[in-house]
């Protein structure tokens, strides 16, 4: 059985998250937090930065949450989660992923890092103002993008939705997002049942 690892509203809950839309039997592996990273020295067998999310398949081992995402659309094919390679439809899936992975959300976790988890002495407000300016920004554009759509790509529920839900809900937990639209489509992929909401009503 496939084991994915994790703890709390992290990254982890995408994995969750496209395991439950598969369909696919799996067992949630919840691995503490202590001193600044994940996991014992047994963890670190698996993941070696001792991060998370991780999976295990049998013996195969892989880390990154859009990496297991694809692996787990791959393995059990079948749905609309991952569009077709070689299909227009699937690089826009993948620039979307690439976007809220790499654009958006590293401007998410600089704010939210600054203001809720780092010591007092490591807190930098200009940081935190400088990471806020570059979001408003980011979502402004996403918001002209997104317009009325209900999803990314097509008229299809893909990894892209999952992934950008994911970043917008965090930025939600520490902001209201201003643009209704942008608010509107991440409430209503809240609501899919597969969605994790365990990890984010504690």
């Amino acid at each position: 059985m496939i084991e994915i690892y994790g703890n709390g509203p992290t990254r982890w809950t995408k994995c969750l998250w496209t395991a439950r839309e598969l369909g696919i039997d799996y067992k949630e592996v919840n691995v503490d937090f202590k001193d600044g990273s994940f996991g014992d020295e047994n963890y670190q067998k698996v993941h070696p930065f001792k991060l998370v999310p991780a999976m295990k398949d049998g013996d195969f081992v892989l880390n990154e949450s859009l990496a297991i995402m694809q692996y787990l659309c791959q393995k059990h094919p079948g749905t609309d989660l991952l569009p077709r390679e070689g299909t227009q439809e699937r690089a826009l899936c993948d620039q979307w992923c690439f976007y809220s992975n790499s654009t958006l959300e590293p401007q998410q976790q600089s704010s939210f890092y600054n203001r809720f988890i780092y010591p007092d002495n490591l807190k930098n407000p200009k940081e935190v103002e400088r990471a806020m300016v570059n979001i408003g920004r980011k979502l402004e554009v996403l918001s002209d993008e997104i317009d009325t759509r209900e999803f990314l790509v097509g008229n299809k529920f893909t990894l892209a939705d999952i992934s950008m839900t994911y970043v917008l809900n965090w930025i939600s937990m520490g902001d209201s997002i201003k643009q209704k639209n942008l608010a509107d489509y991440m409430e209503n992929h809240k609501e899919r049942e597969a969605f994790p909401r365990e990890f984010y009503e504690r």
